[in-house]
Formats: structure tokens, sequence, C-alpha cells
């Protein structure tokens, strides 16, 4: 189906689609829906759910603002329409409801359907909540691919680019500022469309929800090998994420503490390239060098993999990344700053300027057909330092009181659950230990990033974080 966009978040969400074969949000241009959350704790799986009513509604509410978050809303901030499903409704049970309305939504009032209902999914259910959302600065068209068109566009304005467009609306704004690109209506799920685009292209930029939508993969990896030959063969730039090392610390469930270990895609690359496969992002790039493995001849593949992301993208949609952003968001609603645990972790980060530079760097190799930078060591991190999540939020806090936007500075412990429940997934990365060193970019292609800091953007982005919840 055209212009819709299928999102499940790790743990409960994963398991749901492979076994019972639906998704947890859909995103329908400017529209975000979610199918009913219940009080099951994501990563400890559906038969987590608590048997106190209120427990289990407050971890419906925080799953449903995961649902939103992980198809690139905001959460309950943009929610208008509100179904909840009871055994039974009650007036503990409405109370609940009301409680977290004021929680997460303090700004506005949405519509509200409340049904009660003999029986749901599991025994133990209590509570179902459904939700509809408004999120007219959605990425439905990315962050880094439209920041890479703006550069590609420009740079080879005699070349076809032929846009995969998620989204009408967007799809507009991508020929009002680009008239030369071809859009191409569809999604992520449309295997048969984008194996038959793969298939015809010299060249494949691989961003839009890239590492972990495995569907897209293996209907890009089919095309390219199919519609190639060693004569004219495929080249594809994947786009991971370095989230992927977070697994040390999440196996040992190790939050807010400090983490000696630091990857790096040169000595370290064989380490990288056999994680363990229950590994964020590691089931999507092991389609990506299994399928370049196999055809070496017909298909040249090279993963780039940004660490934390910031700055204001160029291209005509979405302008914002995540970590840092809600970091800034929730910092600025809730008055302190937050960091997990001791507040150790560690993190790395790189401009968006500078993951388009090295993208268009392997475009560059690929024009000229230079074979030796892809293959099954082609893994380029990209990083510009190090930062500690606890002085970014220290940071943020600072900014805004000088800003106005608060008036004391103050801090706030938050266990790793319950930074997911307020800010999203993202906020696992406040918690975790992912460090890393981009030795291969800087070796082979010679990138040098040049973007201006984290430091020198954050007072940017926290000014962009107030006006936006202004408007909210």
């Amino acid at each position: 189906m055209s212009h819709l966009t299928y999102y499940n978040y790790p743990g409960v969400g994963e398991t749901n689609r492979r076994d019972y074969h639906y998704s947890q949000a859909v995103r329908i241009g400017d529209r975000i829906e979610c199918s009913g959350q219940g009080g099951w704790f994501p990563e400890q799986g559906i038969n987590s759910i608590p048997r106190e009513i209120n427990a289990q509604i407050d971890q419906a509410f925080a799953n449903v603002d995961l649902a939103l978050k992980t198809a690139g809303g905001k959460g309950w901030s943009q929610v208008y329409k509100v179904r909840s499903y009871h055994v039974p409704i009650n007036g503990e049970a409405l109370e609940a409801m009301s409680r977290n309305f004021k929680k997460w939504m303090p700004n506005h009032q949405p519509l509200y359907t409340c049904v009660g209902v003999q029986r749901l999914g599991e025994d133990d259910m209590r509570v179902e909540i459904e939700v509809e959302a408004h999120d007219p600065e959605g990425s439905a068209t990315g962050y880094i691919g439209g920041d890479v068109l703006s550069q590609l566009e420009s740079k080879y304005p005699e070349m076809i680019f032929r846009v995969l467009s998620r989204d009408e609306q967007k799809g507009k704004l991508i020929k009002e500022q680009y008239p030369a690109a071809q859009l191409v209506s569809g999604d992520l799920n449309d295997a048969a469309l984008l194996q038959e685009e793969s298939a015809q292209a010299d060249i494949i930029l691989h961003t839009a929800d890239a590492a972990d939508h495995p569907t897209a993969a293996r209907a890009i990896a089919a095309g390219a090998i199919q519609g190639h030959t060693p004569e004219r063969p495929a080249y594809w730039i994947h786009t991971s994420g370095a989230g992927i090392f977070s697994y040390l610390d999440e196996d040992e469930k190790r939050y807010g503490l400090a983490g000696d270990k630091v990857f790096d895609d040169w000595d370290g690359i064989h380490e990288i390239t056999s994680i363990p496969e229950h590994a964020f992002h590691r089931n999507v790039d092991k389609i990506v060098f299994e399928a370049t493995a196999n055809h070496p001849d017909v298909l040249h593949a090279a993963i780039v993999s940004p660490t934390t992301v910031y700055g204001v993208g160029r291209g005509p949609c979405s302008k914002r990344s995540r970590q840092v952003y809600e970091l800034a968001r929730t910092t600025l609603s809730r008055k302190k700053a937050p960091y997990i645990g001791d507040g150790e972790s560690r993190g790395c980060h790189v401009h968006i300027h500078d993951v388009t530079d090295l993208i268009l760097r392997l475009f560059d190799a690929a024009l000229a057909k230079e074979k030796s930078l892809w293959g099954p060591e082609a893994y380029y991190l990209a990083e510009n330092g190090e930062h500690s999540w606890s002085d970014v939020a220290r940071s943020i806090a600072n900014i805004a009181k000088a800003e106005g936007y608060l008036t004391d500075i103050a801090t706030e412990q938050l266990e790793f659950e319950e930074a997911k429940r307020q800010a999203g997934y993202e906020a696992a990365s406040w918690g975790l230990n992912v460090r890393s060193r981009a030795i291969r970019a800087r070796r082979l292609l010679h990138w040098t990033p040049a973007g201006p800091s984290l430091d020198d953007e954050l007072p940017g982005i926290v000014r962009a974080e107030w006006e936006s919840l202004q408007k909210s």
C-alpha cells in the first residue's frame, strides 16, 4: 500500500510482528496511528504485564509514547484522539486514565472514547489503548537522506536521481526544491517496488529507516543482484548506526555506568563484522554483508554507521535528529536535566554535514568504479568526538537557564526504563556506552569532519525545542 510506512519498537513490537504479522504503528502522511498498547514491558516480553491496574495503565501510556516515537513522532504531545478498552471499566481505571492524561498531555485535551469489554488479548490484560496523532514535522522523508540529496543535486545536476517518496505532501516539497528529481511513490514494505528500482539503479543510497528494516534490505539486495552484471555492477551505500555497540551494556543491564570498550573500524573491523546476532541493527547489517559476499562480482556494498547525529538538516522535510534533541526537549518539559544511573555512560557524535560528506565520498568512489573501498570490511563509522550524556544534559540546562527557559538548574536521576517512558527508545542512548573511532573513512576516503561542534550547536538545539514546545 503506497504512502504507508509501518513501525515496530524492539522487544514485544518486533516479536509480535514476526509471530502475529502485525505492526505497532503506521504513518500516513502527517498522521500516526498505533495498535492497541497493553501494560507489557517491551524488552521483557508480552508476559511481563503487571497485575495491578494502575501499573498496567501507566505502562500502557508509556508504550503508546514509545510506539509514536518509533514512528518518528514526538509522543503524547501530538495525540488528538484516544480509545481505551477496559476489563472491567470502573472508577479506578478511569481515575488512572485521567491521571495519565494530565501527566502526558498537560497542555491539551484530546478526544476520548472508553469501552468496557469482556476480554483482551492476554488473560492478565486489563487495559488496551490506541491513539491517533498529528505529526506535521515528521520524518516521512528522512533527515540523513534529505541532507544527502541536497548536496548530490547541486554537485551533479546532470544526473538522474530517483527518490522514494513515502508521503504525498513531502513528495511535493521535494519537487519544489529539486524539480529534476524523479519521485517513486511507495514505502519500505513494498518489496516488489524496491527490487525493481534497485535492479535499474547504478548507485543505491539507503538511508530511510535503513538500519532496522530487513524487508527493504532484502528487496534492495535481490534487485541489485538480479539487475546487474560484472560489467555493470551495482554500488550500494547502506546506513546503519553505532547503536549496534550498545549490546555489551544491554546484555549485562549496565545502565549509566562507565564503559572502557572502544570499537574501531580498522584494527577492530573483524570484531564489528562478527558482532553477536542479537545486537541492535545486526540483522540488517548481515543482509548487506551476505549479499555482497555471495555476489561480489555484481554487488559492491558499504555500510556507513553514524554515531549520535546532530545539526540542522538541509533537506526539504526532516531537519532534526533524535537523541540530543529529545534530551533537550525532556529537560525543558520536566524542568530538570535527566541522567540515567550514575550518569557516566559515554557516546560519540557527528554533525549531519559530516555524515553527508562521508556518503558523498563513497558516492564519488562508486562513480570512479573504485572497487577496493567495498566488500566484507567496508564498514565506515562516522564520529567526531565523544561526550558524557550527563555533561550534555547539564549543558542543556545551563543554556536553558541563560535563555530564560528555566528558572534554575536542576538534575534528575532516572532509571533506564523510566527514561524510555519519558522520551522514547532514543532515550536508551543516554544510559548506554557507544564508544567508537572512525578510522577507516579518515584513512581511505580522506574524510575530515569539519562541521560545527556539538557544544556550538547546543544553543540552537535548545532554542528549537523550546519553540516547538510552545507550539504544541
